[in-house]
Order: structure tokens, then sequence, then C-alpha cells
């Protein structure tokens, strides 16, 4: 259970009330004729606590005056700096948190393996879209696939060059497919394997892009099979894998 903080506000009230008071009692309350040189000792004898205080303060003020002027114009500097950065760090955090809003991402939807049947080459439609709300410049897709078993001992390396498919622009919200054949014809026993999950079409890649602020050039990287442990889907939706699906 919460427990409900004190209100000290109260406190507050009652020293601005003391302090009000004060004052009007200084301002009914003036110096004999007789008393006026004696302006230290009037303060003291017609003046409230906090009206003494101010004429002690601002006395000291007049003596001190070069030194009070000094230190005045070191603190508005300072305060001027400090406002200054304040002022960059929260415009600097307004623009990234701008940037995180409407930068592109590009992100893969879905990856389907088509005619992965005996006697029919497997096809594989890469679908990826820009889930943000600027267009993604310079589209560049690198992808390969294959035939591998299962487990891999490790992942095959991916050429970078972009040659499938690629685009140069994506609008927020626009998608695209990119269409992968394997070599081959797919064998009866290849299939049996599939299904049993000692061989997996194996899909990689990455996509490469720019969006419209242009800090850094961006990339989706995806890593997915079909078969394997997870057998063949009839719907011939691929499986992300454990690792290699990352982007900035």
């Amino acid at each position: 259970m919460l427990k409900r903080q004190k209100d000290h506000g109260w406190i507050l009230w009652l020293f601005w009330l003391l302090v009000a008071l004060d004052f009007f009692v200084g301002l009914l309350r003036t110096c004999p004729p007789s008393e006026q040189q004696k302006a230290g000792e009037c303060s003291e004898k017609y003046y409230g606590f906090l009206n003494t205080f101010s004429y002690s303060i601002f006395g000291w003020i007049e003596l001190h005056h070069d030194f009070v002027i000094a230190a005045a114009t070191v603190a508005i500097a300072w305060f001027t700096l400090t406002l200054r950065n304040s002022t960059e760090k929260m415009w600097l955090a307004g623009e990234r948190h701008s940037e995180r809003e409407l930068r592109a991402y590009i992100v893969i939807k879905e990856i389907t393996v088509l005619k992965a049947t005996p006697g029919n080459c497997p096809e594989i439609i890469i679908l990826y879209e820009n889930s943000g709300k600027t267009p993604a410049y310079e589209i560049a897709v690198a992808a390969e696939s294959g035939m591998i078993t299962w487990p891999p001992a490790r992942l095959p390396p991916v050429d970078r060059t972009p040659e499938h498919g690629s685009v140069s622009l994506l609008g927020g919200s626009g998608t695209h497919r990119i269409r992968l054949t394997l070599d081959g014809v797919l064998s009866n026993n290849q299939f049996i394997a599939l299904r049993d999950g000692t061989l997996a079409i194996h899909v990689l890649g990455t996509i490469t892009y720019w969006d419209a602020f242009r800090r850094v050039q961006r990339y989706t990287n995806f890593n997915a099979f079909y078969g394997g442990p997870q057998g063949i889907d009839p719907t011939g939706a691929a499986s992300h894998a454990d690792r290699g699906n990352d982007a900035n």
C-alpha cells in the first residue's frame, strides 16, 4: 500500500504571512523626526526584524557595490551559459526523438517457400516493408538461399553484392518482394528429409538503405530456414533462426 505523503505547504504559507505582516507593520510605524539621524537604531526600534535585516543588507551592498556588480556579472554569465547548454540538450533530445519517430525502418514481413514438392524448383519469396513514416532511399538487397543439412555446422558467408530485386526508394508503409529460386529440382528424398527435419532450405541476406536524415547507412539482416526442426509448413512460411536477424 502506498503511504500518503504529508503536505508541508502550510509552512510556506505561514512564512509568507509573517513576512507580509512584518512589512505592513513597518509601513505603519515611522521614525520620529528626532531619531531620523540614527537610522540603524530607528530601524531596530520602529521596524520589524525583516525590515532591519533588509536595511543591513542594502547598506552592505552600498559599501561594496563594486564587488557586488562583479559577482552579479559572473552569476549572469554562468546562468546564460547554463541556459544555453540546457537549450542545446533539449533541442538535440527533441531532434533524436523526432528522428526515431519519423525515420524509415525496413523490416522483413515474411519469407515464404513455394513449390517445395518433388519434381519442382523451390522458390523463395522475401517480403519486406518500410514500417516507418518517411521514405527509405537507395535500398540494396543481397540474399542467398540453398539446401543445408540440419543442424548446420556454421552459417555460410553471404555475398553482399546487391543484385536481387533492389529498389531505389520505398515510401512509408510500402512493401516490396524479392524472388529467389533454388538450383536444381527437389528430389523425393530431399522432400522427405525436409519433412523429417534433417534438411532445410536456408535463406539469409541483408538489406541496406538510407533514411531521410542520412546520418548513417541503415541495415536489416535476415536469417531463416524452411524444414529442419520446424518441418514443412503447409503455408510455406519459413522460420526465423535464433541469430542473424538484427538491424540498426
